[in-house]
């Protein structure tokens, strides 16, 4: 089923069955100065973009409708759009519609669907893709695509069960001069998992089996929530079948540790994964190792964000902080700075040479429900 299709449904269903609705209206004007650059040696580039995004919600006691997406105008040279292959253009990010039993779930169109906890590649999120061209100063739900099909849901006090049938699966997307997608175009007309969630003595496990895009994916997660403290780990390992004689590594192992950590007003999520390869055309590529690191303070109207991430083997570099102010309920500014560094080879390394590596901005924000008298 084509995913128009399902739009018209949901929105035919919408109408019908809401009790209660929100239109959340949130559009953000930025204007950001990338230092010199190796394209053009010398010359500080401001780039201003406006990008609008929102959500619509409409629910009654037993069905919801969701759809969210953003759109982007962008005003930079049409150099700096073509090698992160971005367009003046809009995204859809999810469409759904959820019917909700006693114990039965089913959500049908565009959804996110997190099968990890995990926020650095490899792990056992199977359906979520990532758009690395737009790792320049996006926040993380522009970054993100998620999948088209059907998940069901049985769920109990102490156990849950998830089986997803996925006929159009995320992929990740690059800028260039890497391929748009590193997977082959030889697609199934189907792709499946299925995960299991079950919690003993408060510790709570999860078993995930999946076949997306010619790749299979079994793992185990575990983790234990202390009042301020829940430690996580999960272990995966990936098959795969990809039609192309170019594979040399057909296995990928991998392991992740981290947790969530919370005092006060602050919150830490430290995470390290290790893996046996995760570039199947370098046959050499042993073990690596991605840190990453999350600090969130929020004060009043205040809220200081600052994320880190590093890769062993390309020697890739990543920290950015920002700050935001909320003068009402309404409007927000906010300040921030990022640095990207790598190998030429690598992503970062790439992002670096476009951008000189230190990137600023400032942000103007505003968010109103639409459907909500104040």
């Amino acid at each position: 089923m084509k995913l128009h299709l399902w739009i018209f449904i949901f929105n035919f269903q919408a109408a019908s069955i809401a009790t209660a609705a929100d239109f959340i209206f949130n559009p953000r004007y930025e204007v950001i100065r990338q230092n010199e650059t190796g394209n053009e040696p010398g010359k500080e580039i401001l780039i201003h973009r406006t990008l609008v995004q929102s959500h619509f919600l409409a629910q009654s006691s037993r069905e919801k409708f969701y759809i969210d997406g953003f759109g982007e105008y962008e005003g930079a040279s049409s150099s700096q759009r073509e090698w992160r292959r971005q367009e003046n253009r809009a995204y859809l990010q999810e469409a759904y519609i959820e019917f909700t039993g006693d114990l039965f779930f089913m959500k049908i169109g565009q959804q996110a669907l997190r099968w990890s906890d995990s926020w650095i590649l490899p792990s056992l999120d199977v359906w979520t893709g990532r758009r690395y061209e737009r790792m320049f100063v996006d926040p993380l739900p522009q970054q993100l695509s998620h999948s088209a099909g059907a998940a069901f849901t049985i769920a109990q006090e102490k156990w849950s069960a998830d089986l997803a049938l996925i006929p159009e699966a995320a992929e990740n997307s690059f800028p260039k001069p890497f391929p748009k997608k590193l997977t082959v175009h030889e697609k199934e007309p189907l792709n499946i998992g299925l995960r299991t969630k079950f919690e003993v003595s408060g510790f709570q496990s999860t078993l995930v089996a999946a076949r997306v895009l010619r790749k299979n994916t079994f793992g185990y997660a575990g983790s234990f929530a202390f009042e301020q403290f829940v430690p996580k780990f999960e272990l995966g390992t990936t098959q795969n079948e990809q039609k192309d004689d170019a594979f040399v590594r057909r296995r990928l192992n991998f392991a992740s540790l981290g947790a969530d950590i919370f005092i006060g007003q602050l919150t830490l999520t430290p995470q390290v994964t290790a893996f046996d390869g995760l570039n199947p055309y370098l046959e050499e590529n042993d073990a690596q190792a991605l840190s990453y690191l999350s600090c969130l303070y929020t004060s009043g109207r205040h809220e200081w964000q600052w994320q880190s991430f590093t890769n062993s083997i390309y020697r890739s570099f990543f920290w950015g902080g920002i700050y935001t102010y909320t003068i009402q309920q309404k409007w927000s500014l906010s300040a921030m700075v990022q640095n990207y560094s790598g190998l030429p080879e690598s992503l970062l390394g790439k992002i670096q040479t476009e951008t000189g590596g230190i990137l600023v901005g400032l942000r103007a924000q505003f968010t109103t429900d639409l459907f909500k008298k104040d």
